[in-house]
């Protein structure tokens, strides 16, 4: 188990993608800083989005697609917590978290190199298992360069960064980083099972953008109509999580066990399909 998780390793770090999509994530980082800042200097444009958003919540309307606003504090600095939420929350590094699990796990299946290892094994959920590991492993890398590109941008820009709530910060970070690794594993999960790039990215990006929420607002209707007038799917979903989390105990311990629920679904799920089915 430890040679195969070494050998995935080992090949992840050697794809081109894991440092072009981690490039790409810094320089977007930035710019996003950057862009921003410069929208709210715009009074006018401000104002529009305010009355946008307004409009919005009236008619009910879902939010999908990235959406990052970072402000800074009245004394002029900028909180890391609310700079970690802007970009965590926003889906912009969940995207390209997606992207870069359907180019790994996809790999394996579309030049045999599965088949060669995988045939030996006894209980094939070692794959998903191995695989898994891995993604965990960049996952703390992409959020690592979140935060260290974030923290670039405001050097950079010349102003301050504060931290004002460490242990509100530190439960921020894992249970996102613990949504975003559920993430992966479902995604990893679609990889095994439709054993096509195209589609697995096509399903990532849905995900990823929230663009199913269109889908979750019309079951939400229908579920009102029998009966349940509280229904909100996407609140126990991965992505809706990742959205709406903050910090305080009630939603820490449902958030935990959402994940938890999805990585072990994503996993059982994934592990049976290689099982059963041709490696190749």
């Amino acid at each position: 188990m430890f040679n195969m998780i070494r050998s995935d390793f080992y090949r992840m770090v050697r794809m081109k993608s894991f440092y072009i999509i981690m490039i790409i994530i810094v320089v977007m980082n930035i710019a996003s800083f950057v862009a921003s800042k410069a929208v709210q200097n715009d009074e006018a444009y401000m104002e529009y989005l305010e009355k946008t958003a307004d409009q919005q919540e009236e008619a009910g309307a879902s939010d999908i697609g990235m959406s990052i606003m970072i402000k800074a504090e009245p004394d002029g600095k900028f909180e890391l917590y609310t700079l970690c939420k802007s970009f965590l929350g926003g889906y912009m590094g969940l995207l390209f978290l997606g992207i870069f699990v359907v180019i790994f796990a996809s790999a394996d299946f579309n030049n045999g190199y599965i088949k060669n290892y995988g045939g030996q094994l006894r209980f094939r959920t070692r794959v998903m298992c191995s695989k898994s590991v891995c993604l965990v492993a960049y996952t703390f890398i992409m959020f690592a360069s979140i935060i260290l590109s974030s923290c670039l941008g405001i050097w950079l820009d010349g102003a301050g960064i504060k931290v004002s709530d460490a242990g509100k910060l530190v439960d921020y970070l894992f249970v996102q980083f613990l949504l975003h690794v559920a993430f992966a594993t479902i995604i990893t999960a679609i990889c095994v099972i439709v054993r096509s790039n195209l589609i697995a990215m096509a399903l990532c990006g849905c995900i990823a953008m929230n663009i199913l929420r269109i889908f979750y607002g019309f079951a939400d209707k229908g579920l009102k109509k029998l009966g349940w007038e509280k229904a909100d799917i996407a609140h126990y979903t991965v992505t809706g999580r990742i959205a709406e989390y903050t910090s305080n105990g009630k939603m820490l311990c449902s958030t935990i066990i959402i994940a938890v629920a999805f990585i072990a679904a994503s996993f059982l799920a994934g592990g049976l399909w290689l099982h059963k089915k041709d490696l190749v």
